[in-house]
């Protein structure tokens, strides 16, 4: 650290020396050790009740991306766009995130499998299995209802029949550090149909799958994984149709 130019120098094993401009006080700035490794130089002030009052800050590098599980019964599977590496995270665990290939598109995929019973083999899941890419970025932040494709193992661990699992991927932002975390159906939209004759047919714009509300029931709901930001003007749009329960 050089005081005189506000310049830290910052170096991994095997990586050359990178040089980077302090920040500001209570602020950060994005930095690239290396080819995958992206990180986040943090300012922050230091109590000068714990300092004898010498003006000290506290400066922190931490990997700029993090993921989170709070999804119970199942894991959740992690991987940069085109490679074949998974991070998986059970409930209640949390990752830092590099990039996994420099060649490769820098973009995450999730995929669901349900905990893997004592005695048996992990889920290896298909590759149709995966979301579709996703960045990190201020204009991804937000909550993002999906309905993951997932399968439970057969005894050889051989992917057996498919079904959907809704999960709410939520996408933040602090400064530079980028989080997400994928959590429990009951933080997803919510479709209530208060009718006592009618069910409501809901379909999202360019999927056939049918969401049923009976008469004085209601469901959570999300897009498909693998097709929720095709068209992002369209992510969210929902077609609704009334049938007599009747009928």
């Amino acid at each position: 650290f050089r005081e005189e130019n506000s310049v830290v120098a910052l170096q991994i094993p095997g990586e050359g020396r990178r040089e980077v401009a302090v920040p500001m006080l209570g602020t950060s700035t994005r930095v690239a050790l290396s080819s995958l490794h992206t990180c986040t130089l943090m300012v922050e002030p230091v109590s000068s009740s714990s300092t004898f009052d010498v003006p000290c800050r506290l400066m922190t590098v931490v990997p700029t991306m993090m993921a989170y599980s709070e999804l119970p019964n199942f894991e959740v599977g992690i991987c940069q766009q085109l490679t074949h590496h998974i991070i998986w995270l059970g409930p209640g665990m949390s990752t830092h995130l590099y990039w996994q290939a420099p060649d490769k598109p820098r973009q995450w995929q999730l995929v669901l499998r349900p905990l893997t019973q004592p005695g048996k083999e992990p889920l290896k899941p298909l590759p149709t299995d995966l979301s579709l890419p996703f960045g990190l970025s201020e204009k991804g932040v937000g909550a993002y209802p999906l309905a993951f494709t997932t399968r439970f193992a057969l005894k050889d661990g051989r992917p057996g029949k498919s079904f959907k699992q809704l999960a709410c991927l939520q996408v933040d932002q602090s400064g530079e550090l980028f989080t997400f975390t994928i959590t429990e159906a009951k933080h997803c939209h919510q479709l209530i149909n208060r009718h006592p004759c009618l069910v409501v047919d809901a379909t999202f714009h360019g999927e056939g799958e049918k969401h049923v509300v009976l008469p004085n029931n209601s469901c959570y709901l999300g897009r498909a994984a693998e097709k929720w930001d095709v068209e992002p003007r369209l992510r969210e749009r929902l077609n609704l149709e009334l049938v007599d329960a009747f009928d």
